[in-house]
């Protein structure tokens, strides 16, 4: 038979093959008449009983030319689809209650995916590593010796390379001068890397003193328009002209993960670049320098750990053997390597444990939706008895009954994850809008590609598993025999609920527990002390380096801007600062003091910060003690810090070192690198509110004082506080009207920095809330669901009940005594649960709160407010059956 005939000529077929199996049996009906002298009637049902079921057999026979499986299937679609379309409010409920499901999975995915899982676009990602200064999530790079000795003696790394980055860097091209992103590599990475350029060629060995550059694929699609011309053109990096000898390939967006830069040098030519800067490949105390190296074949990372460790303290002494620059605040930090497949990531580094708990909390998310919606199918199948009976008398196997319930189940599962897939997208670019501060270089980039498409179609499929076999089972499980008995089918009301609504209680109470959880840890971190007040005050960034200014030019642009601000309507304070708080990055000081019995105290955990006599009162820290004097080299300690450099002394007047001379042993006591204690501050977090109190050295300037070295005169950071946090903001505006119009000037809320430095704790609260929401929708729909399904099915049985003289309140005590165990069990396992998984996240995210027995009594006291509030309309029902109406009914 023919490809055409099979396709298109098959209702012609099936009644060829039904006349056929027609014209059979009747002939053989009129030989039983000639032989035997039978009536028509009687030889009639003698040749059906002998030729047997007529429309099995044309099935059957339908299979040899026919593709079943796939017509099975489409036939199957198409009386789903009927059946759906019976109850579309069901339906509808039950495939947005699956979107939601896959959207939060899809979307949690998305940036699991982007910004922890995906690898950089190199040849074998998997066996790249990084090396770094690390103590828990705070990170350095390695200074230039360190990584020059680390290269020389470690054995595991076929070889290594380093790189560098520099935001904001002016770069003219064509006449045309903008800011851009700079990384400085060097010439082997792309050996290393097994990385080629998209045109022309890479960095080669006698590039690395060479004024060259490549361009990333963007920077040259929008400035030279994608021209091959671009090649040997010069541009100017930071007013040193350099040639363009190719164009990177457009996957390729660096190193560093959610930078992107525009421009790529020989790594040599950071010496030139920050050579104004004193930050030179061989100066020991600069460490922004990012290394990777690709492990040999047959290393693995633990090895690589095994031996930085045993290299560690040699690597110390030898990169700085002053002991001043690996000393005090670097002590804590320990040489570490770690998997370098994403290259250097601050977003991963952030939220890699918050992504990891969130995607926890989907999965249970997830298993919620899928047991929902086998409650769904349950429901269907218990009300469809009588059909799936008859199909089995009628010949149907069994695995045709479990395929009916699949592809039904399927059918809701489709449209679940097309709406999921696109709410997930939609939510993964606003997430992604809640994790972008002043601290990330540039906003997260999303892109979709097929392996977070596979993922979800992956748990889309499980989803329909796990939802439709239990239903799938149960209705390929009925015998015919009951398919007539109206009775049995209080025993299957009986039999679904048990185990899904203990689950979803279970589960429910587990979400739950969690956003409490995150909830208190949130509340603590926002509650406690910070040492700032937040309200009414703006926080401001001015930047006039490219205006190329002297040091007079800036300082008095400075006082004009100054006596603006302060001359401003209800502008109460005006405060410069080096960094502004809440940067999660510090300068460090090497500092030390002599007490009055000569002891030296020089092994502090501590920063500096230099800040203008105005800074305190903006920042709303207290002043404990003294105040801001007017001299020069004065400075304010805060409290913890006076307390290590003066123990059980008045450090009012006392003389603190920096050890810029020499070592911070105290044998080099040079004034002029000394400043005088006239102040004590309040303990603050200045590094992040989730970070411990940190000491703090305060070197105190006057802005009207140009001679004062510490003055603002290229960029700084100020606070303004005032009337109100819109006023001090506008102050700002109207005040930045003295500078020209090349300089940079950036303002915003102190609060909304306060928020950033949360924003990984508030996306948890905010994202395990409406989980938690979400669960206690679906347990409520699970409950109600089947509870009203039970008072239907068993309605003859309440009427039989009351008619014999039984009360509403036994009647409602023997409905609801099952589901009050199931409810309970739930409970009992969910805080079971909880507790696990409250240790674990704690655990994981570092954080020192616990879930507490009060908040488990809390959470289980909603599930069952909940529990009672969806049990209400099943009640009433249920105590408004008439006996009589009832057995009329049945």
């Amino acid at each position: 038979m023919n490809l055409w005939a099979r396709s298109f000529g098959r209702e012609r077929m099936k009644r060829e093959l039904s006349e056929e199996v027609r014209l059979h049996m009747e002939e053989r009906a009129e030989q039983w008449m000639r032989e035997e002298g039978i009536s028509r009637e009687q030889a009639d049902l003698r040749a059906r009983k002998a030729f047997g079921n007529a429309a099995l057999i044309e099935e059957r026979s339908r299979e040899h030319w026919q593709w079943p499986r796939i017509e099975q299937l489409w036939a199957d679609m198409k009386y789903g689809l009927r059946q759906l379309m019976k109850s579309p409010g069901i339906t509808l409920i039950a495939v947005l209650t699956l979107a939601l499901g896959i959207g939060a999975n899809t979307a949690i995915f998305t940036l699991t995916w982007n910004i922890v899982l995906r690898g950089l676009p190199v040849h074998d990602p998997g066996r790249l590593v990084v090396y770094e200064m690390r103590n828990g999530d705070t990170l350095h790079g390695l200074s230039g010796p360190l990584y020059t000795l680390l290269r020389a003696r470690q054995q595991t790394s076929t070889d290594m390379l380093v790189w560098a980055n520099d935001e904001k860097v002016p770069v003219v091209a064509d006449g045309r001068t903008t800011a851009e992103t700079a990384q400085v590599l060097t010439v082997n990475s792309f050996s290393l890397l097994g990385l080629a350029p998209e045109l022309r060629r890479p960095f080669y060995a006698q590039d690395a003193h060479q004024p060259v550059a490549l361009l990333s694929d963007a920077y040259w699609r929008s400035h030279f328009g994608a021209s091959a011309d671009v090649l040997g053109k010069p541009i100017a990096v930071d007013g040193h002209a350099v040639t363009v000898i190719g164009v990177m390939p457009g996957a390729f967006t660096g190193l560093t993960a959610n930078l992107q830069p525009a421009v790529y040098l020989p790594f040599e030519f950071a010496n030139v670049l920050w050579a104004k800067d004193d930050t030179t490949v061989a100066w020991p105390a600069h460490y922004g320098f990012y290394v990777m190296g690709r492990l040999k074949p047959g290393s693995s990372l633990r090895q690589a750990k095994a031996e930085l460790a045993a290299l560690e303290s040699q690597l110390r002494k030898d990169a700085d053997p002053s002991g001043i620059y690996l000393a005090q605040y670097f002590k804590m930090l320990r040489l570490n390597v770690a998997d370098g497949s994403s290259g250097y990531s601050w977003l991963k580094t952030t939220y890699q444990s918050p992504l990891f708990v969130l995607e926890l909390l989907v999965g249970l998310l997830l298993l919620l939706c899928s047991v929902n919606t086998a409650l769904v199918m349950l429901a269907r199948v218990s009300g469809r008895r009588q059909e799936y009976a008859l199909r089995i008398m009628l010949g149907a196997r069994r695995w045709r009954v479990i395929q009916q319930v699949l592809v039904e189940t399927l059918l809701l599962v489709v449209p679940g994850l097309l709406g999921g897939v696109l709410l997930g997208w939609l939510g993964a670019h606003a997430l992604s809008g809640m994790l972008a501060s002043d601290r990330t270089p540039q906003d997260l980039v999303l892109r979709p590609n097929g392996v977070i498409l596979a993922v979800n179609i992956g748990a889309a499929l499980m989803v329909a598993l796990a939802a439709g076999l239990v239903p799938a089972l149960r209705a390929s499980g009925i015998r015919p025999a009951t398919g007539a008995q109206l009775v049995s089918r209080t025993v299957s009301a009986k039999q679904t609920s048990g185990w899904a609504i203990a689950l979803q209680v279970a589960v429910s109470l587990c979400l739950l527990s969690t956003s409490l959880l995150l909830g208190r840890t949130l509340l603590q971190l926002t509650m406690g002390h910070t040492g700032f007040n937040f309200n009414h005050t703006a926080a401001a960034t001015v930047d006039l380096s490219p205006l190329k200014l002297s040091s007079v030019q800036g300082n008095q642009l400075y006082q004009r801007f100054t006596a603006a601000l302060q001359a401003e309507p209800g502008v109460q304070a005006v405060g410069y600062t080096g960094l502004l708080p809440l940067s999660n990055h510090y300068m460090v000081s090497r500092s030390f003091s002599v007490d009055s019995h000569g002891t030296i105290h020089s092994d502090g955990n501590l920063s500096i910060t230099t800040v203008s006599t105005g800074y305190f009162p903006a920042a709303g820290t207290r002043l404990l003690e003294g105040g801001t004097a007017n001299r020069e080299r004065d400075c304010v300690l805060s409290q913890s810090l006076a307390r290590f450099f003066f123990p059980d002394e008045d450090a009012m007047g006392r003389m603190v070192y920096f050890s810029t001379a020499g070592k911070p042993d105290g044998t080099v006591r040079d004034p002029k690198f000394a400043c005088m204690v006239t102040g004590i501050a309040e303990d603050v977090k200045y590094i992040s509110l989730r970070k411990p109190v940190t000491p703090i050295l305060y070197e105190v300037f006057r802005v009207d004082q140009p001679e004062d070295n510490d003055a603002p005169v290229s960029d700084t950071a100020l606070l303004v506080r005032g009337a109100s946090t819109q006023l001090a903001m506008e102050a700002v505006y109207r005040a930045a009207a003295v500078f020209p119009a090349a300089a940079v000037v950036k303002v915003r809320t102190f609060r909304s920095r306060a928020d950033d430095d949360l924003s990984r704790e508030r996306m948890l609260v905010w994202l395990s809330g409406g989980f938690s929401v979400l669960a206690l929708l679906l347990t409520a729909l699970g409950l109600y669901g089947m509870v009203m399904r039970t008072v239907t099915l068993r309605t003859r049985e309440i009427g039989i009940r009351m008619a014999l003289g039984a009360q509403r309140g036994s009647i409602l005590v023997a409905l609801g005594r099952r589901t009050l165990l199931e409810v309970v069990a739930g409970l009992l396992a969910g805080i079971a649960g909880a507790m696990l998984m409250g240790g674990a996240i704690a655990k994981l995210l570092a954080t020192e709160a616990s879930l507490g027995a009060g908040r488990s009594l809390f959470a289980a006291g909603m599930i069952l407010l909940v529990a009672a509030l969806a049990l209400i309309a099943p009640v009433l029902r249920a105590m408004r059956v008439d006996p009589m109406q009832a057995l009329r009914a049945e």
